[in-house]
């Protein structure tokens, strides 16, 4: 039976029956609702730097490619990302610079640390997207191996960056809002809610909307995840990505 539940407005996480907007103390501080809204891209790339490009150099990279058919594999656009709770991480979104028509690859790359696994996460080859890449098991379990590696435990204050990384692994990043609430009074005033948390018996799940709906079928779009959160480190272990229709059909 889930025991708790939060709703997340704009990014700023509102836990129901535990704040008081006029409430003082230790607990709880009161809720500016003046305070401005900051969006951003999650997470934050940067442009990939000579070691990020060494790791498409190394046998394992090269093996990779061969394997999943991306050989040969001219890199085009390549950005990095660094994560703050396991610096050891090397994480590449690569775009291949081909001169086909209709010839798109995107793969990602990420590595733990330097001793281990190399995985590699297709994205994109040709024009054709790869089946249920949201919830693709080996996605997954490239992912867990950063979380077992850092021995990261999931809670409610990183739920969001954790999730916001796997979205960026498979190649669906959370893009900021040209246009978002300005404060956290705006986005009240017009229920704008962007997710929410509920909490079981040693899992927690994390739903949450895009902001901009699918870019092909401009349909509004929900993710939910389900992390393991009773062990040593957390587990995400199920992804969905569908419509608001199919969502609601669910419930």
């Amino acid at each position: 039976m889930r025991s708790s539940r939060a709703l997340i407005f704009a990014g700023s996480i509102l836990l129901l029956g535990s704040l008081s907007l006029g409430q003082t103390g230790n607990r709880t501080p009161p809720i500016d609702l003046d305070s401005p809204i900051v969006q951003t891209d999650s997470p934050v790339t940067r442009d990939c730097k000579e070691a990020d490009w060494s790791l498409l150099e190394t046998p394992a990279a090269k093996d990779l490619l061969s394997d999943y058919d991306f050989d040969p594999f001219l890199p085009g656009q390549c950005k990095a990302v660094d994560v703050k709770w396991l610096p050891s991480v090397q994480i590449l979104r690569l775009d291949a610079a081909t001169t086909g028509v209709d010839d798109f690859r995107e793969i990602t790359l990420l590595r733990a640390s330097s001793n281990s696994r190399l995985w590699l996460i297709p994205i994109l080859h040709g024009l054709v997207g790869y089946q249920d890449t949201p919830g693709n098991p080996h996605n997954l379990a490239a992912f867990n191996d950063l979380l077992r590696v850092a021995k990261l435990k999931v809670t409610d204050g990183n739920l969001w960056e954790v999730s916001d990384l796997y979205q960026f692994l498979v190649g669906m990043p959370v893009k900021s809002n040209p246009h978002p609430p300005r404060t956290l009074k705006d986005a009240m005033s017009v229920n704008d809610i962007a997710g929410s948390i509920e909490h079981g018996d040693g899992f927690t799940d994390f739903t949450h909307r895009e902001k901009f709906g699918d870019t092909w079928s401009s349909q509004y779009m929900v993710w939910e995840f389900r992390y393991i959160t009773s062990g040593e480190f957390g587990r995400l272990v199920d992804v969905e990505r569908k419509t608001l229709k199919q969502l609601n059909a669910s419930k």
